[in-house]
């Protein structure tokens, strides 16, 4: 029955206590390792079950791109990088595996893959110029380029309470001129297309607008090159750098890409701390609108100084 088998479970387990416990006097060093063991198995247990509804959402769960760039987050931890270096300098071993398995590849636009600085600094002075507000100088303006349209608009001086009328003058203007005053880095396009043929999957991710980022890429004939763009929101006025990633990761993650390797690419902190939020392995190129130390002082995992020494890291040529 089942009152006999308990009783019989019971009396094995007395037998199994230690003299001191079945003599009624309780050993305090028996009492704390018991309470080890239970604190340790009930922990294992709850990390298996968090980690079980981390890693196998419902059925019945449709995860949207933003959905899936959340989980991301969750799912991949920031790492603690290594100490950052130029090409060169000291041994790659963070990428040392890429030749064999193409990681995803995320790359920022302004001062990564084009300079931008012409039409963005012009688009600036006519926003400033149009709301009535003073003009720092175009060695300051181009000190605030790359961090999410509002932070810009925010570091040039516009006041909070005209942010949100600040935005949409920016945007009429580089609408009208500012888009195309820009010129694609020599080698670039070169680059996108050896990544490519050696296997890599490319995004984009950008703090300009998605529509923006869409017809400069197709001006520029890059557009084809790219399997995902992610970008800005044109309407959602906090999408920050952080939210772009993650829809880069994403669009890498439904189009088969394995995007937990994936590779950031870009000029600025923001480009940095982005990546290194979702642990991936983070490049910082010098020849964009970072001050001095910035990329170092972000932790970026490896630091390029030419378009040649980016082609050698990423495809693994560099010694």
């Amino acid at each position: 029955s089942t009152s006999s088998e308990v009783s019989t479970a019971a009396t094995r387990a007395t037998n199994s206590l230690p003299a001191t416990v079945t003599a009624g006097t309780v050993s305090p060093g028996w009492v704390g390792a018991g309470a080890m063991v239970v604190v340790g198995v009930m922990s294992r247990m709850l990390s298996s079950i968090v980690r079980w509804v981390q890693l196998a959402p419902p059925n019945s769960m449709a995860l949207t791109p933003t959905a899936n760039a959340t989980r991301l987050r969750h799912l991949v931890q920031p790492p603690v990088g290594p100490t950052p270096h130029i090409v060169g300098v000291r041994p790659l071993a963070s990428l040392a595996g890429m030749p064999d398995v193409p990681r995803p590849i995320i790359f920022d636009l302004d001062g990564t893959v084009w300079d931008s600085a012409p039409g963005i600094v012009s688009c600036m002075e006519a926003t400033l110029h149009e709301l009535g507000l003073p003009d720092p100088g175009r060695a300051a303006l181009q000190g605030l380029l790359g961090p999410p349209i509002m932070a810009m608009l925010a570091g040039i001086g516009v006041p909070e309470d005209r942010l949100d009328a600040a935005r949409v003058i920016y945007r009429r203007h580089y609408r009208d001129h500012g888009e195309f005053e820009c010129e694609v880095y020599p080698g670039v396009p070169d680059l996108l297309d050896r990544l490519r043929a050696s296997g890599h999957a490319l995004a984009t991710g950008t703090s300009k607008g998605v529509e923006v980022a869409e017809r400069m890429l197709e001006h520029f004939d890059l557009r084809r090159r790219f399997d995902v763009v992610a970008a800005a929101s044109m309407t959602q006025a906090g999408h920050s750098k952080i939210d772009v990633i993650g829809e880069a990761l994403a669009g890498l993650e439904a189009a088969g890409a394995p995007a937990t390797t994936a590779v950031m690419v870009g000029d600025r902190n923001f480009d940095v701390e982005g990546g290194r939020h979702f642990g991936l392995i983070t490049i910082g190129v010098s020849w964009g609108y970072a001050p001095d130390d910035e990329l170092t002082d972000a932790g970026a995992d490896h630091i390029v100084t030419t378009i040649d020494d980016l082609a050698g890291l990423l495809l693994g040529h560099t010694k």
